[in-house]
Order: C-alpha cells, then sequence, then structure tokens
C-alpha cells in the first residue's frame, strides 16, 4: 500500500509541475512514465477484502 501512496505522490507533483510548465515536452515524457509507474504499484496490490460492510486493501 505504500508503494502506491508514493506512487500518486510522485504523479500529482508531477502533474503540477506539468502545468506549470506551458507544456513542456521533457516534463510531460516523464509524466507519461510516472502514470505507469502508478499503474504498476496498483496493479501489485493483492486484492480487496471485504470487512462487515466496508472494504478494505489487504497487501501482502
Amino acid at each position: 500500500m505504500s508503494d502506491v501512496v508514493h506512487a500518486m505522490q510522485i504523479e500529482r507533483g508531477t502533474t503540477a509541475l506539468y502545468v506549470s510548465s506551458n507544456d513542456d515536452p521533457f516534463i510531460r515524457s516523464r509524466l507519461l512514465k510516472v502514470y505507469q509507474d502508478t499503474d504498476a504499484a496498483i496493479s501489485n496490490l493483492s486484492k480487496w477484502v471485504s470487512i462487515g460492510s466496508k472494504e478494505y486493501l489487504q497487501v501482502l
């Protein structure tokens, strides 16, 4: 779970940098890579489990 949070923090920061960069192609290419990193971190989560009426992530 910490990998997902970390990847999302990097994605958020890179997105803010890209928005303020006036469409810089170097930052855009980095942002596209960061999106892939976030997707990979999410894919590495094990599964959702139900506990009562709420759902939680079970991270192994």
